[in-house]
């Protein structure tokens, strides 16, 4: 009888593990199950995220850093400042890509951060664009100019104080670079070989054919010389016209204030000439690549790398003040008006203004807007998470739990 009594007692024994073992195996297979869908979403999650984490969710592209900060400009009683950043959009991946400009402009004020009171935004497909100088503003600082380069080009004149939009057409030609001519009734553009004269009170246009591609050009304070850049570099007198003479080719150009003095920017150095003589008079060395730009007191302002050197143009020496940026890389610099103010702006779409007679930062913007889309691939992604490994824990924990009981 005894005997029996245990046979019973092991049957049921062994019929329990067995089951424990079942049991174990079907969450086994269930735990496999669920990673594997997991894993299988994984290339359909990634792809939404991808897009979600754009700056521009609707479009649905991805948007990275191309030129960064590659124009800035002051206003004639530095009260604003305009910076345009340039980035790479991606609609197809490893296939189709294009090119966005927004231009933001900043109340120079109490708030460190400053305030952008309009953007404006273009596309670029086929050119290149990026010219130091598509932004300007007019000599009584009511209106900024903005080059547009995208297919049908034109020049974008905003209100600052209204945020109004006028647009004047450059006959379907991108428009790389623009400036005021003297007293600011007329405008300058700069296009795929040519430079065109707007008179902005009767609308008549003046073409001046130029040699090769430039995307920069500036101009006296007077308006009576008128150099291009960016390329092939030409120095005019656009009343005539009259060509002057052609210095070596450039990356950036500058024009002193009272148009005595050009200088040029190449990967070897900074170039000086003399315009009334159109001749070489000396030459700043620099390590790489660099942008340009006049103070009003004739003063050079020479940006390589991460700093920004004063340069004494009688001697092509570099002045012992020196302004450093924590951008990855200077693309722009420039004065203000009276020389107190000099802004630069960064490869990582920072722009950095520093007071010249104390050498200290005043300000430090982002052309950067926080990305919505971003932050909700970041929760998104979490979720995804949690839903893979919150059910995986608890079934190990159970799992676990029921081990420990049998065993004991």
């Amino acid at each position: 009888m005894e005997s029996e009594t245990e046979a019973v007692r092991q049957f049921h024994g062994s019929s329990k593990v067995s089951r424990e073992k079942t049991g174990g195996g079907r969450a086994n297979r269930r735990d496999f199950q669920f990673t594997l869908f997991h894993l299988l979403m994984l290339p359909v999650l990634l792809p939404i995220l991808f897009l979600l984490a754009s700056s521009d969710p609707v479009s649905l592209v991805w948007t990275a850093p191309d030129k960064g900060v590659d124009s800035v400009a002051f206003s004639s009683d530095a009260r604003y400042l305009a910076a345009r950043l340039t980035t790479r959009r991606t609609v197809v991946p490893f296939v189709l890509t294009e090119t966005l400009r927004t231009v933001q402009l900043f109340a120079l004020g109490g708030n460190p951060d400053g305030q952008m009171l309009t953007c404006s935004s273009r596309y670029d497909h086929d050119f290149p664009g990026g010219g130091h100088s598509a932004l300007a503003f007019s000599p009584d600082g009511r209106t900024l100019a903005v080059a547009c380069d995208s297919k049908q080009g034109g020049v974008d004149l905003w209100d600052v104080q209204t945020s109004r939009l006028r647009t004047i057409g450059t006959e379907g030609s991108p428009c790389f670079a623009v400036t005021f001519l003297g007293t600011g009734a007329t405008l300058a553009s700069v296009g795929r070989g040519t430079v065109v004269v707007h008179n902005l009170v009767g609308g008549e246009r003046q073409h001046i054919a130029i040699t090769g591609f430039q995307s920069e050009v500036i101009a006296s304070r007077d308006g009576k010389i008128l150099a291009v850049g960016g390329g092939c570099t030409e120095v005019w007198r656009p009343a005539q016209p009259q060509l002057l003479f052609r210095p070596p080719m450039s990356r950036s150009v500058s024009i002193s204030r009272n148009g005595k003095m050009l200088a040029t920017a190449s990967p070897g150095g900074v170039y000086l000439f003399d315009v009334g003589r159109g001749k070489l008079t000396s030459k700043y060395v620099t390590s790489g690549a660099a942008v340009v730009d006049f103070s009003p007191d004739g003063r050079l302002a020479v940006a390589c790398g991460t700093r920004v050197r004063l340069v004494d143009v009688k001697t092509a020496v570099a002045l012992p003040q020196t302004f450093t940026s924590s951008a990855t890389g200077l693309t722009s610099v420039t004065f203000s008006s009276d020389g107190c103010l000099l802004a630069a702006g960064g490869r990582d779409g920072s722009v950095t203004v520093w007071d010249t007679n104390t050498g200290t930062q005043r300000y430090h913007f982002w052309l950067r807007e926080k990305s919505w889309g971003a932050i909700l691939a970041i929760a998104m992604f979490g979720v995804w998470l949690l839903v893979w490994f919150v059910p995986s824990m608890r079934r190990k924990h159970k799992d676990g739990r029921r081990t420990y009981r049998s065993g004991g």
